[in-house]
């Protein structure tokens, strides 16, 4: 309840919204979660959305962007060390693997609302995807030049890199029904990280020999 000076208690309301938001969101999408659905787990007053947020929009984006901030934090840690170009992206999509599928699994609105034409996204989202593409890109890039890598298309690399884990991310409810759209356990996470890593190390490291060409 608001108090008499108009204004709302301090009593973590709005973290309570954004946590609801988060799960419902990860879980059901955007337009199938209501106002309602997220006050009434969050255990809060039907208007606090609109005061704290203004609109379910921009509780989505909210939502969006608080997620994505401690993941771009960890990859400029890793792009920033001195590991080779072959250890920073291993290091790099353990990081992604692990917080998308296992710590922060409400982030998979993001890819629910991106494959329904991402009208919902804040822009800041698309901004860090491309920002994640330029930071491993330089990575491969940088992998060229050393000929630890073969030459590639870069951006067609750094892109199949990231869609190796979309199915666990858009059809975990149907592939793997027993984790309801939850966080998968971290030894799954473990053994999806190494499979994908080894096929794709496997294309992209150079032979002994010569650098084949991306045509």
């Amino acid at each position: 309840m608001r108090e008499k000076s108009g204004r709302w208690p301090d009593d973590g309301t709005k973290q309570r919204l954004l946590a609801a938001a988060a799960d419902l969101f990860g879980r059901k999408g955007f337009d199938a979660t209501s106002i309602r659905e997220i006050t009434e787990q969050a255990e809060a007053n039907l208007a606090a959305i609109n005061y704290h947020f203004r609109s379910k929009q921009a509780l989505f984006a909210a939502v969006i962007n608080q997620k994505i901030e401690p993941l771009k934090k960890r990859f400029r840690s890793i792009a920033q060390s001195s590991d080779s170009p072959d250890e920073k992206l291993k290091g790099i999509f353990r990081e992604y693997a692990v917080y998308l599928l296992h710590e922060e699994p409400g982030l998979k609105a993001f890819f629910f609302d991106a494959i329904h034409g991402g009208t919902h996204l804040p822009p800041t989202a698309l901004e860090a995807l491309e920002w994640r593409d330029e930071v491993v890109g330089k990575i491969i890039q940088d992998g060229i030049g050393k000929r630890i890598f073969r030459r590639c298309n870069v951006q067609h690399a750094t892109r199949m890199l990231f869609g190796m884990l979309t199915p666990f991310i858009l059809y975990q409810h149907l592939l793997n029904p027993e984790y309801k759209r939850g966080p998968y356990p971290v030894h799954t996470v473990h053994k999806i990280v190494a499979t994908a890593l080894a096929l794709f190390l496997r294309g992209i490291m150079a032979s002994d020999t010569k650098q084949q060409s991306p045509h």
